[in-house]
């Protein structure tokens, strides 16, 4: 039987990590990255990108993706991964922007360099809306207790 870990534990283990992994499928391969990432509290995704970059251009063409953040526990069976499958877009409403940007300037850098230069317009700004959410927990998987998973 799987253990069902909530909401409020997912969205904390995402709010602690500032990094994770964004996979899209390009012209004929796949194509892996790690990314500064933030979410909201219905566990949409938001990362940013500069304009005319490859990822982007792969997102208009294919927006389904896979984001992975895993948080290492002290030891390896407390470690935890969140996979969300999602599909992407690229934000066109300039206030949504800046309240994606808002979110993701505690954790990216470029987010609070953008917000303060009002430099917005150099960087595409990516909501990835969830489809499935997967929460793992190393230790209950080897254990064979399944994942915890959300459909959207």
């Amino acid at each position: 039987m799987a253990t069902l870990h909530s909401k409020a534990e997912i969205l904390a283990v995402l709010g602690r990590k500032q990094l994770a992994t964004l996979a899209t499928a390009g012209p004929g391969s796949l194509r892996t990255r790690c990314m500064f990432f933030a979410n909201d509290a219905d566990l949409n995704i938001y990362m940013m990108a500069t304009v005319g970059s490859a990822k982007v251009s792969e997102l208009r063409t294919n927006p389904d993706v896979s984001v992975l953040a895993t948080e290492e526990g002290a030891v390896l069976f407390n470690t935890v991964e969140v996979e969300v499958q999602g599909r992407a877009e690229i934000m066109t409403d300039d206030a949504a922007k800046v309240e994606a940007l808002r979110l993701l300037a505690p954790k990216c850098p470029f987010a609070q360099f953008a917000l303060e230069a009002q430099s917005g317009e150099s960087f595409d700004v990516i909501k990835i809306k969830p489809k499935v959410l997967i929460y793992r927990v190393y230790g209950e998987a080897s254990t064979g207790v399944g994942a915890t998973v959300l459909t959207f």
